[in-house]
């Protein structure tokens, strides 16, 4: 047998071989590379089809303090009273609740009157200082807003917002785990818990 053709055959063979190694780790690869595309298109159609379940809320406005946020059309806002004969006092308070809801703060048994599952206090930054809330730590509520977060042993949350060019401070505070204690409202609690956490979320100041 020739020596050179038998040479030959074995340089095709290895020709062939890497040929279709070649072909085989392309299609691998473009196999990989096009499903990492798929996955990352159906995560991309994902969050596009998230619906914002805020979109057709009422907007509440407060030009005297300068913000604004959003809250449900079957929830009602009101303005608090504010005691006089507290030395230390917020500017403004209002508190949010669901139309057709009463709640009560109940201690011990006993019924100290209604209250409303979500507040918001507006104060002069000089006077928040002094009040303070103990413990809060730095969260984010918004792409491009942060607060303060602190709770406490009555199960009361706050959220501090410091108005970035004025002397005001707004706290949104949750009593929700103050009105709804028995297990049995563990439910409706968690509601609550969730549309105050996408009211907060609506919060913005408004523009000058």
């Amino acid at each position: 047998m020739n020596p050179l053709r038998k040479q030959s055959g074995f340089t095709s063979a290895i020709i062939i071989l890497i040929v279709a190694i070649v072909v085989v780790a392309g299609g691998v690869g473009y196999y990989f590379y096009k499903t990492s595309q798929e996955q990352k298109e159906a995560k991309k159609t994902k969050s596009e089809q998230i619906v914002d379940e805020t979109a057709d809320w009422n907007i509440y406005q407060n030009e005297e303090y300068g913000f604004k946020m959003k809250y449900p059309e079957d929830w009602r806002i009101e303005e608090a009273i504010i005691a006089d004969s507290e030395e230390l006092k917020p500017l403004s308070v209002f508190t949010l609740c669901p139309k057709d809801k009463v709640y009560y703060h109940t201690v011990g048994g006993y019924t100290r009157g209604t209250m409303d599952p979500i507040g918001t206090e507006i104060w002069s930054t000089e006077d928040y200082q002094k009040r303070g809330i103990p413990g809060a730590k730095k969260v984010l509520i918004s792409d491009n807003l942060s607060a303060f977060y602190s709770e406490n042993a009555l199960g009361e949350i706050f959220y501090v917002i410091q108005y970035p060019n004025k002397n005001i401070v707004v706290i949104f505070r949750s009593e929700i785990d103050m009105i709804l204690r028995d297990p049995s409202e563990d439910a409706e609690a968690e509601e609550l818990k969730k549309v105050f956490n996408q009211i907060l979320s609506t919060f913005k100041f408004i523009e000058e």
